[in-house]
């Protein structure tokens, strides 16, 4: 996937002899076996996501300044993607067209 083991591999030695506290506040996620949840979600969030905006927020996930906005959008359309399968299970079991379907493209260009 986009964040195994290749990727843990070549993050891991971006930071050369830096000490911990001037690594990039995402290099525990990127490398750290604790992390592997993370990194595996993030992996199958992006993978729900056409190619050139999953590659351009993966680019953004990277920078410590962008962690935090990218991590909430992929949340925010990982749970509006849940609510709309509750709302599409529900009732008489007919396909439900929800708000939720036309929330594709938010300001910053990415798509939940």
């Amino acid at each position: 996937g986009r964040f195994g083991p290749d990727f843990v591999t070549a993050h891991r030695a971006m930071p050369g002899a830096r000490t911990p506290e001037q690594r990039q506040l995402t290099y525990d996620i990127a490398v750290d076996p604790g992390f592997e949840h993370w990194r595996r979600w993030y992996g199958e969030q992006l993978a729900l996501l056409p190619s050139p905006q999953a590659d351009a927020l993966a680019r953004r996930l990277r920078l410590d300044e962008h962690f935090w906005p990218v991590t909430f959008e992929l949340a925010a359309g990982a749970k509006i993607r849940s609510a709309d399968e509750r709302i599409k299970a529900g009732g008489d079991g007919s396909l439900c067209r929800s708000g939720a379907n036309r929330l594709s493209r938010t300001s910053k260009g990415g798509v939940v």
